[in-house]
């Protein structure tokens, strides 16, 4: 039976969420008592990728999830005294938007600073930005294999420098080995978000 927390957080993901085929499986996820990102590893692999990554309100869609999570895991670390790391999504959003922003200037030397305010350059910014991320998704949706996948988040999304405390490199390592699925899906919706 749904309660009041649930109906909510229903009425929230309904009214938010643009995307109906994301607004969708959050919605499932939610009634069935699911974590948000279940199921979404399926469905950004056997849909085409315009379909997820490629359509403008699903990228919105996945980067407001995680800003709302990021918001939830900020309001608790003001609260706890302990030093304890972050949520895997935030961790992971974190390492993506790093990898994409630095992967950006490295390669195509555009930061957001340089590019603010001059519509032709922060369309260039736009366009490349997204380059970046959509090649990243590509490439992680295409490694199904455990090993495969981390060997390519470890050689490519960890090659830029990243600003990890000891907790929150732990956490990844562990969830990483332990729980590659959920890495990984968190990782293609990371870089839809980051797109």
């Amino acid at each position: 039976d749904p309660n009041r927390e649930m109906v909510d957080k229903y009425s929230l993901i309904r009214d938010t969420l643009r995307n109906p085929v994301f607004r969708k499986q959050r919605l499932l996820n939610l009634v069935a008592h699911k974590p948000w990102f279940s199921g979404f590893d399926s469905l950004m692999c056997s849909n085409p990728w315009e379909h997820t990554f490629g359509d403008t309100w699903f990228r919105h869609d996945a980067r407001k999830t995680f800003n709302t999570i990021m918001e939830v895991d900020s309001m608790e670390d003001s609260v706890s005294t302990d030093s304890q790391s972050k949520s895997l999504e935030a961790i992971v959003f974190g390492l993506v938007k790093t990898y994409v922003l630095q992967k950006l200037d490295r390669k195509h030397q555009l930061k957001w600073k340089d590019v603010e305010g001059n519509s032709g350059k922060e369309e260039d910014y736009r366009k490349y930005k997204e380059k970046v991320a959509r090649s990243a998704f590509l490439d992680v949706r295409s490694r199904t294999e455990k090993t495969d996948f981390i060997n390519y988040f470890v050689s490519s999304l960890c090659s830029v420098p990243h600003r990890l405390n000891m907790a929150d490199y732990s956490s990844l390592t562990h969830a990483l080995y332990e729980d590659t699925e959920k890495v990984r899906t968190l990782t293609l919706l990371a870089l839809s978000a980051n797109s």
